[in-house]
């Protein structure tokens, strides 16, 4: 059995990141990770002494983010619904991801409009923004109108 640490945060912009130090002999080696949506990638390793673990605070056991799979399975056939179910992205005016029969269409201030979007782009979200919320769209700043009308402004409710 391999002797493993990880410590794994969530940054407030940017997906999921981790450390995960494991014994290698008579050393220890360092790899620094970054979650892509579908699984952890590399970013980086070295060769380390033993590390040190400090902390007063009460930890919960490392577990590996949702992929994006499962987060667009959350939202697939809620779009008929009352107040249906989206992937938001950020706080303040976020990226919003709605499932409008069967296409994935995002939102945001930049663009004005819905547009469609793919699971690659949706990773590049991600990267950029870090895990979403899955919350209902009356939850957001936006309204259906602005995923089903292309030239529906922001300030449409």
């Amino acid at each position: 059995m391999t002797d493993r640490l990880t410590l794994q945060w969530r940054p407030t912009h940017g997906p999921p990141r981790r450390y995960t130090f494991e014994r290698e002999d008579d050393s220890w080696h360092r790899i620094e990770s970054v979650w892509t949506g579908r699984e952890w990638r590399v970013i980086g390793s070295e060769l380390t002494d033993a590390p040190t673990i400090e902390t007063n605070a009460t930890l919960d056991t490392p577990t590996t983010p949702p992929t994006l799979e499962t987060l667009t399975t959350h939202i697939q056939n809620t779009w008929t619904t009352d107040d249906p179910v989206v992937l938001a992205f950020g706080t303040t005016s976020p990226d919003v991801v709605a499932s409008v029969d069967g296409d994935l269409r995002q939102y945001t201030d930049q663009h004005r409009t819905w547009k469609s979007i793919t699971t690659d782009e949706l990773t590049n979200v991600l990267q950029r923004s870090g895990l979403p919320e899955i919350k209902p769209l009356s939850e957001t700043p936006y309204s259906r109108s602005q995923f089903t009308n292309p030239e529906v402004p922001a300030t449409d409710d």
